[in-house]
């Protein structure tokens, strides 16, 4: 590890701003250890520490190095700005972060990539249109960014996943305070079969603070941000701000006028803010990924039963129990046919245990 790395780990401790870790960082050589000579510079950096800044630098002057011991053991790759794996177009944001802790598969980092975000309380519209949206262009080749939060976020990350895609979840805290804990499992999924990043040191617990400040990552990791249905509130807006500033396209799907889930999209289309879309393909064109040469996508031969089934919820949402009064299958054959369908992606379970055509 570079010293350059080290200081910025080192001023990461304390949690402070950005801004004025940027502010410190100017003010000493590249090469000059802050840790090792902290008892030489502390008096240089008083006037711009808070007390409790000050302190855990104090604090970790003497034990730093046990630290970045157990972010090894941990897992914990760090990728600073000065590193070959660091993503150019995450430097080309406005205050981009010094350093990501990551757990998982950095390559993809540099991977072609979208952001999908929205609604934590996403309607069943916004759970359909997620799901489809994502596997589309998942199995298209991009990796699927987001913010490992209920709704949207989460369907984005599974769908990605259970389609054999890669994601990169991006959180508002440290690795030691998962939020929300509902996702812990999805989270641990996705260290292992894509990848977690965080700007906060893995003790950092998360705040409301914090969520807007990471979603410039979002955005930033990715040429484009999908917003499959966000309220008039929705921090997925903010996302959608942070994208526009940086030169970043912007997709919106249009909701029903009638859901409160669907004002913030509506709005951002009304307001020409975001690109409508209402298909993935018209989102890989604009972003330039060749469809049809694709090795990823496949198709699946529908059996009598399957096609039986998919005619049957084409027009409407059913539940298990409509789809076996119609079928007349036993309970077991008709759901292992259903998990079959949603494992190849022609029809999606939503809530209520209730089916809907993909």
């Amino acid at each position: 590890m570079i010293i350059a790395e080290k200081n910025i780990l080192f001023l990461n401790m304390a949690n402070m701003t950005n801004a004025k870790k940027a502010k410190i960082l100017k003010m000493f050589d590249v090469d000059e250890d802050l840790q090792e000579n902290f008892d030489k510079i502390e008096p240089t950096l008083k006037p711009l520490l808070t007390e409790r800044e000050l302190n855990i630098l104090k604090r970790y002057e003497y034990n730093f190095n046990k630290v970045l011991d157990e972010y090894e053991r941990a897992g914990i790759k760090i990728v600073s700005i000065y590193s070959e794996d660091y993503p150019e177009l995450l430097k080309q944001i406005q205050e981009p972060p010094l350093c990501l802790y990551c757990k998982g598969d950095v390559s993809l980092l540099k991977c072609p990539s979208i952001a999908i975000v929205g609604s934590r309380k996403c309607s069943e519209y916004g759970q359909v249109t997620t799901a489809s949206f994502t596997r589309e262009l998942s199995q298209a080749g991009l990796v699927i960014v987001s913010g490992l939060a209920l709704g949207v976020d989460a369907i984005a990350h599974k769908t990605a996943l259970d389609n054999n895609g890669k994601t990169i979840a991006v959180l508002g805290g440290g690795f030691n305070h998962v939020y929300p804990q509902a996702n812990y499992g999805l989270y641990q999924q996705i260290c292992h079969f894509g990848l977690v990043v965080s700007e906060y040191e893995p003790n950092t617990e998360p705040s409301v603070h914090n969520f807007p400040i990471r979603n410039r990552i979002i955005a930033g990791l990715t040429k484009g941000t999908l917003i499959t249905e966000a309220g008039a509130k929705s921090g997925a807006l903010h996302t959608k701000n942070y994208a526009i500033e940086n030169g970043r396209e912007v997709f919106a799907i249009p909701g029903k006028i009638t859901s409160i889930e669907s004002v913030g999209t509506n709005n951002i289309i009304k307001q020409c803010q975001a690109t409508l879309v209402i298909c993935p393909e018209e989102i890989l064109n604009v972003l330039n990924i060749n469809v049809v040469q694709n090795s990823k996508k496949s198709s699946h031969q529908l059996d009598i039963v399957a096609e039986t089934i998919l005619n049957y919820i084409l027009a409407e949402k059913k539940s298990f129990q409509e789809i076996a009064d119609f079928t007349k299958l036993p309970a077991r054959e008709l759901n292992n046919k259903l998990m079959e369908m949603v494992m190849n992606g022609i029809i999606v379970k939503v809530a209520g245990n209730s089916y809907i055509s993909a």
